[in-house]
């Protein structure tokens, strides 16, 4: 595949805008990649493990609370990537049962 003419400073730029720089970086061809796109590879691996290790911890909150609840978008969409840490991520979208609503509220707020 060429590239000649490609403004990468622009791609990276709007790449970053359209939140997929996990997803564009990997894609970039060695020989054009810069310190920059490298950077947002560790970012996004690094960003992908706390994540996780948040998402395991609010597992552990609720079900130690007995609270049965549902992930939503995060890592339940993040399966139908070809490698889930590309996905960016920024909260944790979760569902309970009306009937665990108020008990929900009475786990910490805080954590990590």
């Amino acid at each position: 595949m060429r590239f000649d003419g490609v403004d990468w400073n622009e791609v990276y730029n709007e790449a970053s805008f359209q939140t997929v720089l996990g997803i564009v970086a990997p894609e970039v061809p060695e020989d054009l990649s810069d310190e920059k796109w490298q950077q947002v590879q560790y970012q996004q691996m690094a960003a992908y493990i706390r994540y996780c290790h948040a998402e395991t911890e609010l597992k552990t909150l609720l079900d130690g609370k007995g609270i049965p609840f549902v992930v939503l978008k995060g890592n339940s969409a993040a399966i139908h990537y070809a490698d889930s840490s590309r996905r960016a991520r920024g909260d944790i979208d979760f569902l309970v049962g009306y009937n665990f609503f108020e008990k929900t509220k009475e786990v910490p707020a805080c954590f990590g």
